[in-house]
């Protein structure tokens, strides 16, 4: 499959990784579907980051950003990012498609044995 692969088969999951389009390792999306006894689950995993660097000139503003978020890491224990995941090429786009359906078939099955 055109930039999706799959990782791992267990009992009970398997895992596939997606590679974005922009070809940033960094930025691979892990997909586990996973069967328990009563449900059929889908976990989407990605690496996220933030930098006070994009988008930030001014040295001063950078050093505010960085106490802000470790301020809000330290009270409130988070802090929140977003990501971009890119699929621009088709064939990309229905390989992703293809891995969901092929996993969930197989969480299916698996699920009727069990």
């Amino acid at each position: 499959m055109f930039r999706v692969m799959k990782i791992h088969e267990f009992d009970k999951s398997v895992f596939y990784r997606v590679a974005c389009d922009c070809t940033d390792p960094e930025h691979d999306m892990t997909i586990e579907l996973e069967v328990d006894e009563d449900i059929l689950g889908l976990h989407i995993y990605s690496n996220l980051e933030t930098s006070i660097y994009w988008g930030y000139n001014n040295w001063f503003t950078r050093q505010y950003k960085k106490i802000k978020y470790c301020f809000r890491l330290i009270f409130l224990g988070y802090i929140e990012v977003e990501q971009e995941f890119l699929f621009i090429e088709e064939e990309h786009i229905n390989d992703f498609i293809k891995a969901l359906q092929e996993g969930r078939d197989t969480m299916l099955d698996k699920k009727e044995k069990c």
